[in-house]
């Protein structure tokens, strides 16, 4: 949740299995430190705890790996965490600050410039090891604020219209603030419409959406973190076509009742439909063969016919027969623009390649290839009609945050633990700068474990590219790809539930890169009945001040909540970048959890499998918990809590 209610809970999980793993599921000769970690290393560290780490920590814990999982904040999920509203202009607030400290340090710093440069610092500590140190603010360094609606507190200097002032008390009603200032000549009251449930809402840093039928619900159900979260079917997906709002057809009977193509358009687009179904199915679907299909598998004339001989639903009507020449043109334009291909091979208009290439296949960009464009189309078109939802998305109860902070607790049941607000100062290699040692743990800041720095050591090293070794260098940001974020909590919006996605394609309001818009209410938990929130998100090196968001939102304002009320908006920015050292030159036992693009959680599951194949290399599988790994059910400590219960009250002769 955004304020992290359950954090007792899980606290509670992480020192039960930190105490028990190192006896059940490793080895009973495993020594601890005075503060409980293991003096003799671990498997894997792993820097922040964002949904990427999270995931990763959750896969190397089942799979038997001695897991250290450290981070800087006080909060799970790093940049993908969600925020109560409180929470989140504090958060905010911070990294103003923190920028304004930066820039006083590289002011103070270029005047004694040094020969490294001033975001790396590399010094030799002995004659075999070199320490490198990261930045103090790690993955947040890339993240800029570029407005936000004020905050009012007592006892600060305000500008009104009547001139400068100071706020002097701040009442509280039910949903709104009296607000009294005292002005140089007179007193005047003003009233701030800000509601008075702060706590009540839950806003994301990155907003995600999974697909029904993907990557993301199959580790969801193999992990068990499934039953850590909740969620709801997304109602809608719509695309801004010819400057209006058009929702994207679900099903054929969509297709057909839609008024905003015509006759010849939805001809067009049911075809490449399921020309791209059935090069899915060919390509990236495989069913089991009994010996009866086997026998039969020479009169099988089209891909959907082998569905059904195996009990499956018909994708294509009438049951036609392929055309090869179509899946010929896929392959002939799979290393393309997916835009070529629409063009040449199906003749679309522009207005339907923009629902095709940015609502199906989620471009981000405005060049993605036919091959991934392709599959990306598949797998949404797979995911209608799973779980009778008429979108192919899932929403998460309760924000975003909620994925980390379940993988996590997952991950801390099965053996990992866990460290907040302690982080890693630096990264020690060895004399060939070759393999990483370990990393230098910083002090516990509340003073109750360790007061100096401690060397832990690993055997592999998870960091985000976003807080890579020497990547903080802010005059390199323009080599950087850069999301550009906005969030608007908005009241008085007047139309049913929403939960929906709106996509506006490039040229919309003189954006290069499609905007994203997520739209979501009381009904997913992330804010209080009356109010919902927005998210805009795109892809964007040009938005330097957040003038492009701000006309999306005026957008998206006047189509949709013309008498909403405005009550809060932050918009910044947060750029995502590449490694600094690639895998190829950089230390080997290091990888990176780089920023995902997309809105689609399922890239951070596929870039997790990738870390966790690179590290496992026993066969053992992605998020499948192994069997002798020691798993702790809680319900077996109120049955022990029972049973001595019993003994107690016979001791003492009484009869229960």
């Amino acid at each position: 949740m955004s304020d992290f209610g359950n954090d007792e809970k899980l606290d509670a999980e992480e020192q039960l299995s930190s105490s028990n793993a190192a006896t059940t599921a490793f080895t009973a000769e495993e020594e601890e430190d005075d503060e409980g970690l293991l003096t003799k290393g671990y498997d894997v560290i792993i820097i922040g705890t964002g949904i990427t780490q999270s995931i990763t920590a959750c896969a190397l814990s089942l799979a038997g790996k001695k897991v250290l999982h450290c981070d800087g904040n006080d909060f799970y999920g790093d940049l993908d965490a969600s925020f109560n509203l409180q929470d989140m202009i504090g958060y905010f607030e911070g990294l103003q600050k923190q920028t304004r400290d930066i820039e006083e340090d590289d002011i103070q710093r270029n005047g004694n410039a040094s020969v490294n440069g001033p975001s790396l610092d590399r010094k030799q500590s002995s004659d075999t090891e070199r320490n490198i140190k990261l930045h103090p603010h790690l993955s947040s360094a890339g993240l800029r604020v570029l407005s936000m609606t004020p905050t009012l507190r007592v006892n600060e200097d305000i500008d009104t219209v009547y001139g400068p002032g100071l706020i002097t008390d701040i009442k509280s009603r039910q949903y709104t603030k009296t607000v009294t200032i005292r002005l140089s000549k007179f007193r005047a009251t003003l009233y701030q419409v800000v509601p008075n449930l702060d706590r009540l809402f839950c806003l994301d840093l990155s907003p995600k959406l999974i697909l029904n039928h993907g990557d993301a619900v199959q580790g969801l159900i193999s992990s068990g973190v499934c039953n850590y979260i909740e969620f709801k079917g997304v109602l809608g997906l719509n695309v801004v076509m010819n400057g209006n709002i058009c929702e994207v057809p679900s099903n054929k009977s969509d297709v057909f009742k839609c008024n905003y193509i015509t006759n010849i358009e939805k001809r067009k687009l049911m075809r490449l439909l399921g020309v791209v179904r059935d090069y899915g199915t060919a390509k990236y679907t495989s069913f089991p063969i009994t010996e009866e299909e086997d026998d039969n598998l020479s009169v099988v004339t089209s891909l959907n016919e082998r569905q059904l001989n195996a009990g499956r639903a018909l994708h294509r009507p009438q049951n036609k027969s392929v055309n090869n020449k179509q899946i010929d043109d896929i392959e002939h334009y799979l290393d393309k623009q997916f835009s070529e291909y629409l063009i040449n091979c199906h003749k679309l208009p522009q207005s339907l390649i923009s629902l095709v290439q940015y609502a199906l296949a989620m471009d981000h960009g405005s060049n993605i290839s036919t091959k991934l464009a392709i599959s990306n189309t598949y797998q949404y078109l797979n995911s209608l009609g799973k779980f009778h939802i008429d979108t192919g998305y899932l929403q998460s109860m309760y924000g975003t945050g909620e994925f980390s902070s379940s993988f996590c607790r997952s991950a801390a049941v099965h053996g990992a633990t866990y460290l907040l607000r302690r982080r890693a100062s630096s990264v020690v290699l060895d004399d060939d700068h070759k393999v990483i040692k370990g990393i230098m743990l910083q002090p516990d800041p509340d003073g109750y474990g360790c007061k100096n720095e401690k060397f832990i050591k690993c055997s592999n090293l998870v960091i985000s590219s976003n807080c890579d070794l020497p990547e903080c260098d802010e005059s390199s940001s323009s080599t950087k790809n850069k999301i550009s974020r906005k969030i608007v909590i908005l009241g008085n919006y007047g139309v049913p539930e929403q939960r929906h996605l709106t996509i506006l394609p490039p040229g919309t309001v003189g954006n290069n890169s499609p905007i994203h818009v997520l739209h979501l209410d009381s009904h997913v938990c992330v804010a209080p009945t009356g109010y919902m929130v927005l998210h805009f998100v795109t892809n964007t090196d040009c938005d330097e001040d957040g003038s492009l968001l701000k006309r999306a939102y005026q957008f998206v304002k006047s189509r949709l909540y013309k008498s909403a009320e405005e009550l809060w908006q932050v918009t910044f920015t947060l750029n995502l970048a590449s490694p600094a050292i690639s895998p190829a030159s950089g230390p080997s036992n290091m990888f990176y959890a780089t920023g995902i693009e997309s809105m689609l959680l399922d890239g951070h599951f596929k870039l997790s499998q990738t870390i966790f194949e690179q590290i496992v290399d026993d066969g053992k599988a992605f998020l499948v918990r192994d069997k002798d790994v020691f798993f702790h059910n809680p319900e077996d400590d109120e049955e022990d809590e029972d049973a001595e219960l019993r003994k107690a009250l016979e001791l003492v002769g009484v009869e229960k």
